[in-house]
């Protein structure tokens, strides 16, 4: 059972982690004029750990949440003769165990997208945002169109 939550946990991670790379790439302009008026690859990389931690912390209330509501279910709906039913409940263990682990997700989702941007030039995000916003005025507006009879 601890083999299957895990694998559905790193199968998380993973379309999280895609989830913030693919955002990177529409925030490449963002950080680059960060980094070009001065801030380091150090505070670029924690404030998208920052923000991953607050991704995770809010996952992981969510889960604890959705935890204890589905054991009040279960109880409700199980049979009164089932043994050791009174001792299931959500533990100072289960929360000790959801706080490190989305502690430690949110902090290997959030370096690895600022790993890849720290790669980057910020240069080349600076002139490929330049190029892609040149070519908005290149597009026919009614008044640049010729209408041909």
């Amino acid at each position: 059972m601890l083999t299957a939550v895990g694998v559905v946990l790193f199968i998380g991670c993973v379309n999280i982690t895609n989830l913030l790379l693919a955002r990177l790439s529409s925030r490449r302009r963002e950080l680059a004029v960060r980094s070009a008026i001065g801030a380091s690859r150090w505070r670029l990389m924690r404030q998208m750990i920052v923000e991953s931690l607050t991704l995770s912390a809010v996952g992981g209330a969510c889960g604890i949440l959705i935890a204890y509501g589905a054991i009040q279910l279960i109880l409700a709906l199980a049979p009164a003769d089932v043994p050791r039913l009174d001792e299931v409940h959500v533990g100072a263990s289960t929360l000790i165990f959801t706080l490190i682990i989305s502690t430690i997700t949110g902090v290997v989702i959030g370096v690895s997208p600022a790993w890849q941007f720290g790669s980057a030039d910020a240069g080349e995000a600076m002139i490929s945002g330049v190029r892609s916003t040149a070519s908005l005025g290149t597009r026919p507006t009614p008044d640049r169109l010729m209408i041909q009879p």
